[in-house]
């Protein structure tokens, strides 16, 4: 197969060459006793061009294909194979689009909308460009495509645009995906990560492709992240969350670490100075303090994950600058802490000083981390005593009456009891983050014979599994295996390993690769980004951030075991 897709890819780059014969058994074949197949070329800056054929054996339908297909200068060229049609309705194929819906599997399904085939887009088709919503037919959306299949001007286009009533059919394929990197077969779209190797190259080429890409495109001029971005519509929201944009800033600064990529460092220099202008200081109880506001709101793991992202910049460029930055906002959450060792202010309206009712789990976690790597840059015990009384208030009062269906998979926990743990070894910290660890384990989605495919290492949640809350347990397992390997505790170190490479698996799925967007126009933007879920194409930069971070401990973790 391999061999025939590079004689194609030959043939788009306008090279003459012979397509070799290839047998596919498993291929469709229609009552004139033909194959049918799709050959997709990659353009820079559009969505692909596609072209259909059908042929008495595959290299004819490829050759049928290849007549009507552009000569483009390309290096990436996807080939699908029919492997089943179907029409949508038990007894017949003839439909109101503009009333009915469509019966169909997303991301496994193509669609036809004629007979003899002129008007027929793949699955990857017909989720990029949104071509069904709810079930209906989105005409609009399909006429967009019609430019790529060669089909402008054409009956083609008159019929998508005129008529109501469509013979429709769904159909499958077999895909493979050539680049310049291989052939790979795809799985619904994407490059079967379950199955494939997880080594620590194909870690580095993730961390490659966010960093070359996505990480390229998504600050503008002022360091301001693209916060959240539908591909399909091209349509990037106006709200913003600051918190996240720390997070995201830190994980650019685990990848410079890994990287040393100075292109990199510099985009994350301009992050921090969008940051750094949101951080105001000010006097609290006689002592002067630091907090990040947005919104006239401050936010405890604003401070926490800004102080977090500081601390890795300092410790990566010895640059000093931001200290006073880094002991205000410490200050802040030191003056907050209550007597019982809690940080009594999750959220304070700035201009009032008012403190709200909010509570985040997830805070005290930020919060404790950031203090920890403070001290760990500038030796002052304050921040690790700070730091060790929230935690010991978390889980002798907290979390105290958690049972393991009841406890919060907090990755900043532990991440935050890994870093106290080292400084001041308790066993309390390694009995709770072993707590933790065994709940995240119980939930987690490894039996093939229960489970989707595609969701093995996710874990049970609502809905459909999502790449974020996957990718921040796997964080946080990452965390645990630290601490296991640093008191010799080799099972609950390989437990945690192996419960983080499956999650990350299922993560790697939802990485925009270049087979993944050949069919979307911004493809710079999404290339290297991670989207929501399986079934949500939308890219923020959090859940770029979280998967991020986790690909970067699970280098550093394949490195130090192998």
């Amino acid at each position: 197969m391999e061999q025939l897709l590079r004689h194609i890819l030959q043939r788009i780059n306008g090279e003459k060459t012979e397509l070799p014969e290839i047998d596919a058994p498993y291929a469709y074949i229609d009552e004139n006793g033909q194959q049918h197949v799709y050959i997709s070329a990659a353009y820079p800056g559009e969505r692909a061009q596609v072209r259909g054929g059908k042929g008495a054996s595959l290299s004819q339908a490829a050759e049928s294909a290849l007549k009507k297909m552009p000569a483009i200068d390309t290096d990436d060229v996807k080939f699908d194979i029919v492997t089943e049609i179907n029409t949508v309705k038990q007894t017949m194929s003839w439909m109101n689009v503009l009333t009915e819906k469509i019966s169909y599997t997303p991301r496994e399904d193509g669609v036809i909308l004629d007979k003899e085939g002129f008007l027929s887009f793949l699955p990857e088709e017909v989720e990029m460009y949104g071509m069904i919503r709810s079930g209906k037919l989105q005409r609009e959306h399909m006429y967009r495509a019609l430019r790529k299949h060669g089909l402008l001007g054409t009956p083609a286009e008159r019929m998508l645009t005129a008529e109501e009533w469509f013979d429709v059919f769904t159909f499958k394929t077999a895909s493979y995906y050539l680049n310049d990197e291989g052939m790979h077969l795809l799985f619904r779209g994407h490059r079967d990560t379950q199955n494939e190797p997880l080594t620590k190259e194909t870690l580095e080429q993730a961390v490659a492709l966010t960093k070359n890409h996505y990480f390229t495109q998504v600050l503008n001029r002022q360091g301001k992240f693209v916060y959240s971005y539908d591909p399909r519509d091209q349509f990037a929201a106006n709200r913003y969350n600051i918190l996240r944009h720390a997070g995201t800033t830190y994980a650019m600064l685990e990848a410079y670490e890994v990287t040393h990529d100075a292109v990199l460092l510099k985009t994350a220099e301009k992050a921090l100075r969008y940051l750094l202008k949101r951080i105001e200081f000010f006097q609290l109880e006689g002592k002067e303090v630091a907090a990040v506001v947005e919104n006239d709101a401050i936010k405890l793991g604003g401070n926490g994950l800004a102080l977090i992202a500081l601390s890795k910049y300092t410790e990566q460029t010895s640059d000093e600058q931001y200290l006073a930055y880094m002991t205000g906002l410490a200050a802040w959450m030191r003056a907050t802490q209550d007597e019982t060792g809690k940080f009594a202010v999750h959220k304070q309206t700035f201009s009032t000083g008012e403190v709200t009712h909010f509570n985040s789990s997830y805070y005290p976690g930020e919060a404790i981390l950031g203090l920890v790597r403070l001290y760990q840059l500038d030796g002052n015990e304050t921040w690790l005593d700070t730091a060790e009384n929230e935690a010991d208030f978390l889980i002798n009062r907290r979390d105290a009456e958690a049972q393991q269906d009841s406890i919060e998979h907090d990755h900043w926990l532990l991440y935050a009891l890994n870093e106290l743990h080292r400084e001041r070894p308790k066993e309390l910290y390694v009995r709770h983050s072993y707590f933790i660890a065994e709940a995240i384990f119980a939930s987690q989605r490894t039996d093939r014979s229960a489970f989707d495919h595609e969701w093995l290492g996710s874990y049970e949640m609502k809905g459909t599994p999502r790449s974020t809350p996957t990718a921040c347990r796997s964080e946080g397992l990452g965390a645990v295996y630290q601490m296991a390997r640093r008191i010799d505790d080799h099972d609950m170190a390989e437990r945690a390993r192996t419960a983080m490479l499956a999650g990350i698996r299922f993560q790697l799925q939802l990485q925009y690769r270049p087979e993944s967007v050949m069919y979307l126009t911004n493809k710079k933007l999404c290339l290297g980004a991670l989207h929501e879920s399986l079934d949500s194409y939308e890219i923020r930069n959090d859940y770029t951030q979280h998967s991020l971070s986790s690909f970067i401990q699970a280098i550093k973790i394949i490195t130090t075991s192998s």
